[in-house]
């Protein structure tokens, strides 16, 4: 067991290398170099020196160790599961990456540099574990050291089954990223972790279960009893194929944006005063994993109605100084007393006509009487 100890403590110290080199690249490098290049190099390092200590505890741990299958994949799962959280939204998997180009979520030059990311960190972690090895800490590294010299190739099977199951270990893979991508990392981290074991589980005797090109480049590729092209079609044609399945093509991508809801608010000019900012919703509908986005407009941009709670908006109310207020109290009062004025003068005309109808019909009839 002393050698499994070596090599949890070898897990937890490039781990926390990693760590420290991602904490330290965000301070030194612009965001953009960070998540292109940085992120990448040092995401598929990690995951490389892991699998490399991991593949060979699988394969001299039986009968070398003691130790059951049970063991490796506890050891999988939890060290997929501390990569799933500390990765900081990398993939250090070009099959991730082309899937997300495919959704049009990246750019071509955004995605090649990635991909050069990836198999810079590869290489770089395959000599670093392959000097940490040299070092001979435990029993393990005294075989591995023996054996790596007649490396042989992980494809166990025929070409085309070889295909098929790094292409349908790509393809399941690919959907539990698609599926739980928008959720929160404790959720998203058991869950690839535990797919990224089992597949592991079913496969590893047939192709090593890779479903990574980079990784696979890196591991395998240099063993003997397979040219480079059956590698390239096995490790590299079989888990595109399976990304390709998984996503759906482009054409439906910009069929679904160009009939979604359009992210724009309707605008009103209204009393907006210059200094003044205001939040609105961003039109669309809630989905699950997605909640409503808020914004923040200048008040140019002038603020903004959702379409799902369409209101008006009230006018800004205008502010009077107090001379104002007065002198719009005289003008009422002023305009009461000359509207009662009116009436008691239109009464009086009134009156008088009455009173010289009465004089009239009583004269008409005095002069009948005489």
């Amino acid at each position: 067991m002393a050698g499994l100890n070596v090599s949890i403590a070898f897990f937890f110290s490039v781990v926390a290398l990693c760590e420290m080199t991602r904490k330290f690249s965000k301070i030194l490098f612009p965001p953009l170099v960070y998540r292109y290049l940085a992120s990448e190099l040092v995401c598929s390092f990690q995951m490389c020196a892991c699998c490399l200590e991991l593949k060979m505890l699988v394969e001299i741990g039986p009968w070398g160790g003691g130790f059951g299958p049970d063991v490796s994949l506890t050891l999988f799962f939890i060290v997929f599961l501390v990569h799933g959280v500390s990765f900081d939204g990398t993939s250090a998997n070009p099959t991730v990456l082309l899937q997300e180009f495919l959704a049009l979520d990246s750019s071509f030059g955004a995605t090649v540099m990635k991909v050069l990311a990836q198999f810079m960190g590869m290489q770089t972690a395959y000599m670093f574990t392959k000097q940490y090895w040299s070092w001979e800490l435990t029993d393990f590294h005294v075989i591995q050291n023996l054996i790596s010299r007649d490396c042989h190739s992980s494809l166990n099977t025929s070409l085309s089954h070889g295909i098929f199951v790094e292409a349908v270990c790509s393809f399941f893979f690919q959907l539990v990223v698609l599926k739980f991508q928008t959720s929160y990392p404790m959720y998203r981290a058991p869950v690839t972790a535990v797919t990224v074991t089992i597949l592991t589980y079913a496969a590893a005797p047939f192709t090593g279960a890779f479903f990574n090109p980079a990784l696979a480049s890196v591991v395998t590729f240099s063993c003997s009893g397979n040219s480079l092209l059956e590698y390239m079609q096995v490790y590299w044609l079989g888990p595109v194929a399976g990304a390709f399945q998984s996503d759906p093509p482009p054409e439906t991508v910009i069929h679904q944006q160009a009939h979604a809801p359009a992210p724009l608010c309707q605008a009103s000019h209204q009393n907006v005063p210059s200094s003044s900012t205001v939040s609105c919703e961003v039109l669309g509908k809630e989905t699950p994993g997605h909640p409503p986005v808020y914004m923040e407009l200048d008040a140019d941009s002038a603020p903004c109605i959702s379409r799902e709670h369409s209101t008006t908006l009230p006018e800004k109310p205008v502010l009077q100084s107090k001379e104002q207020i007065q002198g719009t109290q005289r003008e009422v009062i002023q305009g009461s007393d000359t509207s009662t004025h009116g009436e008691e003068a239109q009464q009086l005309r009134t009156n008088q006509q009455n009173r010289v109808e009465v004089i009239g019909h009583g004269g008409v009839g005095a002069g009948s009487l005489s």
